[in-house]
């Protein structure tokens, strides 16, 4: 006769960790290829993709403000196209084809500015400045149409001023309602985006929202956090790592409505640029506490097609050594726009 847990029973999976809740909660990070000069604070944000993204300028403790170019293949740095003077701390977005950076701080005299310089995938050429010389301010948008938002003016307080790059000039829109420097920005146009945390000069947790006419503020970020990266659109887009107290590893999804945390950096750090998306980015560079400049990368990489467990499925956490059941199952369709 047969036994009874032959005919009714099932078989427990045993699995080394909890099952991801969604696509992008089941996404990592892993090292790249590292940059051949160390640094930070970098003059371009939003700078590609995670086979072909651009580290311009930053700074160098030993030297200050660089004028270093380098592009990124998805394997190795190599160095093209330096601007035309030594800066950092600059707000501006593009690719490996087409990007713009404006403000900064100049490498000598050692001072905030106001310039502009656009890449057209070979050189820099000097373009149209913008109206408030400042540094560290945040920034979103493309090649032809960016956000530089905030930032630190010198002498004097935080600047509240923004203003939007159309791809030849800049043009004064709506003040922050509060301003800050260091605050990460996500967004792919001039007309919709977002700036998080920041130094006002405490760091910050508060988050405004752009919406090409005014600034509304939205639902904080979990935690405060000053000199995080901010890569993909305003409506699927990470914050990553940053400072508050101490640097952070920290990944936060923003879904449009909720902050959800996801993997850490393997190496937590502040002021690195990055690009990509939410299930294909890059980061690189960037400082830990002892303010040394990097040059590791670290690449996210999330599924392409996830299949969850089904709720209130049995398995076997054998790093816990423990039963345990699945929850809903969320986000089981990535958007990449």
């Amino acid at each position: 006769m047969a036994e009874y847990k032959t005919i009714k029973g099932f078989t427990v999976q045993s699995l080394s960790a909890d099952p991801a809740s969604s696509g992008l909660a089941g996404g990592v990070w892993a090292s790249g290829g590292n940059l051949n000069t160390a640094r930070f604070a970098f003059d371009v944000y939003q700078s590609g993709t995670q086979t072909a993204s651009m580290a311009t300028g930053g700074y160098d403790p030993p030297t200050g403000s660089v004028a270093i170019n380098e592009t990124y293949n998805g394997t190795a740095w190599t160095e093209v196209g330096d601007l035309p003077e030594g800066k950092s701390n600059a707000m501006g977005c593009g690719t490996t084809a087409a990007a713009y950076t404006g403000f900064g701080l100049r490498a000598s005299p050692v001072v905030n500015v106001n310039t502009t310089e656009t890449w057209n995938g070979t050189s820099w050429t000097s373009a149209n400045a913008g109206s408030t010389a400042r540094r560290h301010g945040g920034q979103f948008g493309a090649a032809t149409q960016g956000i530089a938002a905030s930032g630190f003016i010198e002498p004097g307080p935080r600047s509240p001023a923004v203003e939007s790059w159309d791809g030849t000039n800049w043009t004064e829109v709506a003040e922050m309602n509060t301003p800050r420097d260091a605050g990460a920005g996500i967004g792919v146009s001039n007309t919709l985006g977002l700036i998080a945390g920041g130094n006002e000069p405490t760091v910050s947790a508060k988050v405004e929202h752009w919406n090409g006419t005014s600034w509304t503020e939205g639902t904080d970020i979990p935690a405060a956090i000053g000199g995080a990266v901010g890569i993909g659109p305003s409506t699927n887009g990470f914050v990553i790592g940053g400072g508050g107290s101490g640097e952070s590893g920290l990944t936060r999804y923003w879904d449009s409505s909720t902050w959800t945390e996801l993997a850490d950096l393997g190496t937590p750090r502040a002021r690195m640029s990055g690009g990509g998306t939410t299930t294909s980015g890059v980061i690189f560079g960037g400082y830990q506490a002892d303010g040394a400049g990097m040059v590791t990368t670290e690449e996210w990489t999330a599924p392409a097609t996830f299949t969850p467990l089904n709720q209130g499925q049995v398995y076997y956490n054998s790093t816990a050594d423990a039963f345990k059941v699945t929850g809903p199952a969320v986000n089981k369709t990535i958007t990449t726009s």
